[in-house]
């Protein structure tokens, strides 16, 4: 099974959908996570055969670019394995347990947000199955532009091919 990151595949759409939690010191706070920014980096299977339903999602301090952890998500609910929970075989800053409680409270508990990690494994899928299917709640704004242009286009040149003097009848 190999992992990528959704960003590798679709950079537009993964940078503008990275889902990022930034914490701040104040008073009262009794958390031992420095503040920081935090990116949640979202990595698929890549395997065509495979149908885990999974993400990892690795959580980047923005400060010193090293992972805190990697903490993996199922998308079915009746999955025993389901999760969140923090990946072992990936490295893990002592206060991995405490960011996975931060995570699960304030990112995947939005169901929206569940929604497109779904989404995102549907395109990486689709991706490694075959080439991506034209789908326009997977596109981004800018892919579904310019496929509107695609096929514009190809409608423009089908219609001036018909009405050319002297071409034959369409059948």
């Amino acid at each position: 099974m190999r992992l990528v990151p959704f960003m590798s595949l679709f950079r537009e759409l993964g940078q503008r959908e990275t889902r990022a939690i930034v914490l701040m010191d104040g008073p009262g706070d009794e958390s031992d996570i420095p503040a920081d920014r935090y990116e949640l980096i979202e990595f698929y299977c890549t395997d065509p055969k495979c149908d885990c339903r999974r993400v990892l999602l690795r959580v980047i301090a923005r400060s010193t670019e090293k992972p805190v952890c990697t903490i993996s998500f199922g998308f079915d609910a009746d999955d025993p394995t389901r999760g969140p929970f923090i990946d072992p075989l990936n490295p893990r800053d002592k206060f991995a347990d405490e960011m996975l409680q931060l995570v699960d409270h304030m990112v995947l508990s939005d169901p929206k947000y569940v929604e497109r990690l779904e989404r995102h494994y549907r395109m990486v899928k689709d991706k490694f199955r075959g080439g991506l299917r034209f789908d326009p709640r997977t596109m981004s704004p800018e892919q579904r532009t310019a496929e509107r242009k695609r096929r514009q286009k190809a409608l423009k040149k089908a219609s001036s091919v018909r009405m050319r003097p002297g071409a034959p009848p369409h059948p």
